[in-house]
């Protein structure tokens, strides 16, 4: 039992240690966002006209927020930008609990967006900065358990709040972007105040990185605009094939339930196969899964649906990270980092074309799905060959990063 432990949540670092707690402190305390249309039309009693373009604000700030701390982690250091990065959101969080007025709260719901992923990039980056290499894809997988172990206690908490005070739920929010802030100030192990210079292995081609990251950035792109329509199409689909709103609540609590449960036990298998073809057996299944929802209209054949996709959600939300690691130059880990949390943002802004489709064709939105999951896989072989990524090997046969020593 100590062997299987160990394996699976041993063996890393007290600087990972540090974010995975703050992580799952500032997810179990994600309050407003979530809740933010509830909280403009219940409690401003804004008109729809007004709320959409603060919506759409809040996304354009959510996109730039990856690359905005992407950028900072590189310049100022990783600590100090996830420590600016969470008190700035705390304190947009503060303010949006007292500001009046549509223009005012489109302003600061835009701010709340541009800081609210500041911390992100710089967190991915001090994975790689801290976790030897053998070691990443375990460590990315259970960063993403974290957030999944607290999203129903921050869906759960959010929604008795917002019926009780809504300026506790802002309290609250802002408590925990602070919380995760003071453990990174006072418990993050001494780390250089910017990154190392360019490790050998990436000195020859910078060129060559940057092409590779926009591979990258398009597979991203790709499976998670396929992985988001289980938010947009599949509960169209389901209530048109004359199921219930309980029901696709049942599928989504499978589906935390199955990543709650499998994925810490998924880490260790995930770094014996080569990342190139677990990641892409991951997009397959996500591409498969989603397909076949179009396939079957009963609440059990989608569970069998609901397993596929949750199984290459594990796969993919360890490997895309733990991939853009391996490409990253030392001193430009955070803007990687930055450019592939865009491209997931931008998938989101997306994914609700799906929906769109969807009504004009409803087989075609579920073959592009499938199309798409089938297409990542032997995309993801071309593209960790073209470039000779260390990640296209078993991840237990690379040595680990050369700043991991400088950690105090």
């Amino acid at each position: 039992m100590a062997s299987f432990v160990s394996s699976r949540f041993g063996g890393l670092p007290k600087g990972f240690g540090v974010l995975w707690a703050g992580t799952l402190v500032n997810r179990a305390g994600t309050f407003v966002a979530p809740f933010l249309t509830i909280y403009l039309t219940e409690y401003h009693h804004l008109a729809l006209s007004a709320i959409t373009p603060i919506l759409v604000g809040y996304g354009i700030g959510v996109m730039l927020s990856s690359p905005l701390g992407g950028v900072l982690a590189d310049r100022i250091g990783r600590p100090r930008t996830m420590v600016v990065g969470l008190v700035a959101a705390a304190i947009c969080q503060l303010l949006l609990a007292l500001v009046r007025g549509a223009l005012l709260i489109g302003f600061v719901v835009f701010l709340l967006g541009l800081v609210g992923d500041v911390f992100r990039p710089a967190a991915q980056a001090t994975v790689a900065d801290v976790v030897p290499e053998k070691d990443q894809a375990r460590a990315f997988g259970l960063l993403h358990w974290a957030l999944n172990l607290a999203a129903p206690l921050a869906a759960l908490g959010a929604g008795w709040f917002a019926t009780r005070s809504w300026t506790t739920l802002f309290l609250i929010d802002a408590l925990s972007s602070l919380t995760f802030a003071a453990l990174v100030q006072t418990r993050m192990p001494r780390m250089p105040a910017k990154p190392g210079r360019r490790d050998s292995h990436n000195a020859t081609s910078p060129h060559r990185w940057s092409g590779a990251l926009v591979g990258v950035c398009l597979l991203t792109l790709a499976v998670f605009f396929t992985y988001f329509q289980t938010s947009y199409v599949v509960p169209a689909s389901l209530l048109e094939s004359g199921l219930q709103p309980a029901d696709y609540g049942i599928m989504m609590a499978v589906n935390g339930a199955f990543v709650a449960v499998v994925q810490p036990l998924a880490g260790p298998w995930l770094t014996r196969i080569p990342k190139r073809h677990a990641m892409g057996a991951g997009a397959l299944l996500i591409g498969v899964g989603l397909g076949s929802t179009g396939l079957v209209d009963t609440l059990p054949l989608l569970l069998i649906t609901v397993v596929a996709w949750s199984l290459g959600e594990i796969a993919v939300a360890a490997l895309l990270p733990s991939l853009v690691a391996d490409l990253a130059p030392a001193e430009s880990r955070g803007r990687y980092m930055g450019a592939f949390g865009a491209s997931i943002g931008a998938a989101g802004v997306m994914a609700p074309l799906g929906v769109a489709l969807y009504h004009a064709n409803s087989s075609l939105v579920w073959w592009l799905c499938l199309i798409l999951g089938v297409a990542a896989w032997p995309g993801a072989v071309v593209l960790t060959r073209a470039i000779g990524v260390r990640g296209a090997e078993p991840a237990g046969s690379a040595r680990p990063p050369a700043e991991a020593d400088e950690v105090g």
